[in-house]
Order: C-alpha cells, then structure tokens, then sequence
C-alpha cells in the first residue's frame, strides 16, 4: 500500500481518479515489500509542480492526512492487464494482454538484484520503430529508492520484430545508447546502468477504467477469432486439384497454343 499511495501522490492526474472500493490487489507481487523513504519532502509530479495531494504533508493535520491516504487506496480506474506470475513471462505474453488498451497504463518491472522500476505511459501502447509517449509519461525508480528518473514525451521503445539492425525488445528511456531500463526480447532480463540483471516480475495496471479493458477482451476475441478462421483455410491435399497446378497448366497451354 506505501508504493500505492507514493505513486498516487507523484503521479500526474491522468493516471489517477478515485472513489469507491479499491480495485487494486494490494497482496500482489508488485505492492509487496517495497520500501519508502517515509522522512522525504513532498514528491514533485511530472509536470514540474509538487505532489497532487492537496494540501501538501507539511501543512496537513492528521484528519487531513487519514482522509488522503485513504483515497489514495481506493484506486477504483486501476485494473490488471498483465501479471509474469499469472499470464507468463515473455514478450508475446506482455504484448497479447497490454496492447489495445486505449488508455494510461502503469508498468512495474522488478530485478533478481531487488531494484524495482515504475514506467508510467499515458498513451496505449504499440510497436513502433521509433521512440513514442505523450508529456504525462514519467519514469521512477522504486526501489532501493523511490525517485523520479525521467519524465516527458518519446520515453518508450517497444518493437518485437525489428530488421535491419534495430534493437528488438523493450527500451524505456529517451535516450536511446543509454536507457534507463532495457528488457531482452526474451523478457528473461532486462540492464540498467550498464548491468544485466535477471527480470523476475513484470505486471502492468490499465488506469482508464472499464471501458478500455471491455474493448481490449473484445479486439483480442476478435483477433482470436480471425485467426482460428485462417487456420481453417486449408490447401487441396491432392497435386492434381491443387490452383498451384491449375495454374500451371494454363500457362503452359498458353504457351503452346501461341506455338501453334
């Protein structure tokens, strides 16, 4: 819940809209354990300004502060698109359950050597050969410490079917010869200053509610659907029924014809 509440503290506004009953699994892998520097000043959110708790931690009461925490819990727009630990660890896994979801998403990538990094994005992923990402996107380091990295437009690099010399895989950062975080295309690791280190968890939160999740399971359905129809398409099992063979035939007919 403290990685919950920092986050709805530093993130900008796009990202967070509450109410209601918490839909979000505090006992999942990603909000278990991570530790906050509970003694730091107010966190300053992508835009430059301080945190979009109001007021800010110096001047709140302890009334105020209750009231805030416990709307920074009831997170009721977060849903789980995508767990390593449920869904699987690979890049066919991450992109089959975060691609098509028309909103902002959270991204939580966790190291064997216990550095944990937040991606914030507030576009709907996609595969591109170039870096993309709107001004609300913002990337943290959340542990060994929570602190803010990088925030802006083109922070993230996403193509598993790169040619020609492109790097294939996942790069989160603007500059492209030194990311803040690069995931192999296997999605088995993942180097961060310069150090391979293993990737052990990866889970990724849609911010934008119900209807963007609704319309993603019903692309996938589709998806799903236009594939098992293609399957079905079947060649003849015979040479001699086969268009292949048709075709040749015409062609030489066409020939000795014209010989004639």
């Amino acid at each position: 819940m403290a990685l919950l509440w920092l986050l709805s503290c530093a993130l900008p506004p796009c990202y967070i809209k509450r109410g209601g009953k918490s839909a979000v699994d505090f006992s999942s892998s990603t909000f278990r354990g991570l530790p906050y520097n509970n003694s730091a000043s107010p966190l300053p959110s992508a835009t430059g300004s301080r945190m979009h708790l109001s007021p800010s931690l110096p001047t709140m009461n302890p009334h105020q502060f209750i009231q805030e925490l416990v709307a920074a819990a009831h997170l009721t727009t977060w849903t789980l698109l995508y767990n390593s630990d449920k869904h699987g660890m690979s890049m066919n896994r991450f992109l089959h359950h975060t691609l098509h979801y028309s909103g902002p998403t959270i991204s939580i990538f966790r190291l064997e050597s216990g550095s944990a990094y937040c991606i914030a994005v507030d576009t709907e992923w996609r595969e591109s050969t170039n870096r993309w990402g709107g001004a609300d996107c913002v990337i943290y380091q959340i542990q060994p410490q929570f602190k803010r990295l990088e925030c802006g437009m083109n922070l993230v690099y996403l193509n598993d079917h790169a040619r020609g010399g492109s790097y294939r895989g996942l790069e989160i950062g603007s500059d492209p010869k030194r990311p803040i975080l690069k995931v192999a295309p296997d999605m088995t690791s993942a180097e961060s200053d310069g150090n391979k280190d293993t990737l052990v968890c990866v889970e990724v939160w849609g911010c934008a509610g119900s209807a963007p999740k609704v319309a993603q399971s019903q692309q996938i359905k589709w998806e799903n659907r236009q594939a098992e129809r293609m399957q079905k398409i079947t060649r003849p099992q015979r040479w001699q029924d086969s268009t292949d063979r048709y075709l040749i035939d015409l062609v030489k007919n066409g020939q000795r014809y014209t010989a004639d």
